[in-house]
């Protein structure tokens, strides 16, 4: 009975075993991604597949290999596409299973090689920055001859896109072999993402760099861009690794296997207002950023903390890659769980140069090791000597000593942890101190009296023509209101045309950092308008970029800036065309006779800078064919910085007017007898109104 019993006993656990057994799930299989594109240098991808079967996985052609073959259930093949050196190709990877079967499109960019100045003028854009790699000097090249290219839009910096880019008016393109960036001279609010566009550069036309950013075509014409058509956008797979080599800047790339860096988890893409960049990783400790501009319409988003695949436009500044987000779907792939990766250590920046002016310098350290800082010059202090993972380290130092010399810091981190490099130096050089000093005032027909006052001087400009120096503009720059009180210079036809405006926003080199005002970009409510203007130096690219340096630059009245201001501009350029010279002053007053109380607005960096209360121009015309007064006549005009209405010649006064405003002495290097009778004039006669 004990044997029947156990037998039952037996014969009900295998009861309960099988009616407790869960169904089968049905048979599947999934791979990563079903298209890819990829240059014609060729690449190794790796394809994920999720699966629950057996599979195998071939090419349909030569120039494709898959290793492994086969498989069981997940796992991962390699892809290798070789180096294509003819027209642009497509080939197919299927991975066969007992059911539907699953395909990879792989799509290469030709590798074939085009006559460099085919009849027409196309070439690719990878042989247009070839071009510039071998022909640039100081980060600029200019084109030799007239050239078509065209490609794929690839950003979405319109109006009416994900603007995320500082200027409205940057646009990427990328053909497959290459992108670059196009800096055109008027907004872009017609072409998006995915439009076929064909771009016509002229002859001279600048590619440059700034900041060793990315190429770009810069101040190139809205007018010679055309739509050809349309394409869908998709990206070139690489690894972080295959990113930091730069290899792709300008172009749509979905870098794979990423995450944020710990430090950066919880930030938004923009943090406090501005452009931000944030710090991303691989999985072998690679490290780019996210840059994203403050004008993102995704800028208040967190950043997706998962890893996977990252897309955007690759990109570089100063030392440092980077990717900027091209559709708001680019950083949906962040999905996957973190990967915990090898010990890092790195700073975000190595080396910076500073004027000669005290300030401090906040050294990023990137990383999760416990660290030590050391500073090899007494005279540059850091906040702290020691920390852990990543950390700001601030770089602290008086004005240098030397009118003449530079000094350097070198700051040494040093870690014990198992990483790649246990030592890493940040370089500071500061340059030697800039004292405000006037340059020597030259006798110019142009120049009014100058006088000496405190924080006051008077800088001079040229630039090269034809090998030779030729003079620019004066400016008389007040350090305390950090706007000049006068621009002098001549006007004559020759330097009307040549070159396009540069929009080249800069320092003075002549005038030291501290006085001036930064004007990168554009002023809370006012026009950064230019006493000299552009529009006056098109003779070539160096006359032109002096008139956007800040001591040439004054807060005005946006409506008088484009307004009846600028038509006096023009008029006077069409009087510079029929007389031999113009002499001009253009000039600003900060406080008039009736009001004394200085107002000021903000510079870029939050400093005071006077706005105007009033501006002048005061012109002297030489005609040498002209009898009356030597040939000389002279007229003036006086506006106040608001909204203007009327006609230019509503706003006429005598330079003598004018000196009685202002105090100042104009043209008086002219003979005596003949400044008496062309200053008190107000005649506008001959003068284009």
């Amino acid at each position: 009975m004990k044997k029947v019993s156990g037998f039952f006993a037996m014969l009900v656990c295998l009861l309960v075993i099988t009616s407790c057994k869960e169904p089968e799930a049905a048979p599947f299989l999934y791979i990563s991604f079903p298209s890819v594109s990829v240059d014609a240098a060729g690449n190794t991808l790796e394809v994920t597949v999720s699966s629950n079967v057996n599979w195998n996985a071939s090419a349909d052609v030569p120039w494709i290999s898959v290793s492994p073959s086969a498989g069981y259930e997940n796992g991962a093949v390699k892809v290798t596409v070789a180096e294509n050196k003819d027209e642009a190709r497509t080939g197919t990877v299927t991975f066969s299973w007992s059911g539907t079967p699953a395909t990879l499109t792989v799509k290469q960019a030709s590798g074939k090689t085009v006559d460099p100045t085919p009849s027409d003028g196309s070439i690719t854009i990878a042989q247009l920055r070839k071009f510039y790699d071998e022909g640039q000097k100081n980060d600029k090249f200019n084109t030799a001859d007239k050239y078509i290219i065209q490609g794929s839009v690839i950003s979405d910096y319109r109006q009416a896109g994900l603007d995320n880019y500082t200027s409205v008016k940057a646009m990427v393109i990328s053909d497959g072999t290459a992108g670059i960036m196009l800096y055109c001279d008027s907004n872009n609010t017609d072409f998006k993402p995915g439009d076929e566009v064909k771009v016509v550069i002229p002859k001279g036309q600048e590619l440059s760099r700034y900041n060793k950013g990315p190429v770009q075509l810069n101040g190139i014409k809205m007018a010679g861009i055309s739509k050809v058509g349309e394409k869908a956008l998709e990206p070139v797979v690489i690894t972080a690794a295959e990113f930091l080599t730069n290899k792709y800047e300008s172009m749509y790339v979905a870098v794979k296997d990423v995450q944020v860096q710990a430090s950066e988890i919880g930030k938004t893409f923009v943090m406090n207002d501005a452009h931000t960049s944030i710090v991303m990783e691989g999985k072998n400790g690679e490290v780019f950023d996210i840059f994203t501009s403050k004008y993102a319409t995704f800028g208040k988003e967190k950043v997706p903390t998962g890893s996977g695949t990252l897309k955007g436009i690759g990109s570089v500044y100063g030392e440092r890659m980077q990717l900027c987000i091209a559709k708001s779907s680019d950083y949906a792939g962040l999905t996957g769980e973190r990967f915990a990766g090898a010990a890092t250590f790195s700073l975000f920046y190595s080396e910076y140069t500073h004027n000669g002016d005290k300030g401090t310098y906040t050294i990023q350290v990137l990383g999760d090791v416990e660290w030590t800082a050391s500073s090899d010059n007494a005279d540059f202090t850091l906040s702290k000597t020691s920390g852990k993972g990543a950390a700001e380290v601030v770089l602290s130092f008086g004005d240098n000593p030397s009118t003449t010399k530079s000094r350097v810091a070198k700051v040494t981190f040093k870690t014990e942890a198992d990483v790649a490099q246990k030592e890493l130096v940040f370089t500071l050089t500061q340059l030697p101190f800039q004292p405000l000093v006037s340059d020597k005032v030259p006798v110019r027909m142009e120049l009014p009296t100058v006088k000496a006052q405190d924080s006051v001087v008077f800088i001079t400009h040229e630039f090269e023509l034809d090998g030779k120096k030729v003079h620019n503009y004066s400016v008389y720059y007040d350090a305390r209101y950090k706007v000049a009180h006068w621009v002098a210079y001549p006007l004559y036809e020759s330097v009307l045309s040549g070159v396009a405006r540069s929009d080249a926003w800069a320092y003075d080199p002549k005038v030291p950092e501290r006085d001036q005002a930064r004007i990168y970009k554009a002023l809370s409510g006012y026009s950064r308008g230019h006493q000299l203007p552009s529009a006056d130096r098109l003779v070539n690219d160096e006359a032109n970029a002096q008139t956007f340096y800040a001591t040439n630059i004054t807060p005005q009245n946006e409506d008088m800036n484009s307004g009846v201001w600028e038509t006096l501009e023009k008029d006077l350029r069409v009087v510079a065309r029929n007389c031999d010279t113009v002499y001009v002053v253009t000039g600003c007053v900060v406080r008039t006779a009736d009001e004394q109380t200085v107002k000021y607005t903000k510079d870029n960096l939050g400093a005071d800078i006077a706005v105007p209360k009033a501006y002048f121009k005061v012109c002297l015309r030489y005609k040498a064919s002209s009898s009356t007064n030597g040939g000389y006549s002279a007229i003036g005009f006086w506006m106040e910085n608001k909204n203007l209405t009327g006609s230019v010649g509503s706003y006429v006064k005598s330079v003598d007017e004018i000196e009685t405003l202002t105090g100042f002495d104009f043209f008086h290097n002219l003979d005596d007898a003949i400044e008496k009778a062309v200053e008190k004039n107000k005649n506008t006669d001959g003068w284009n109104l």
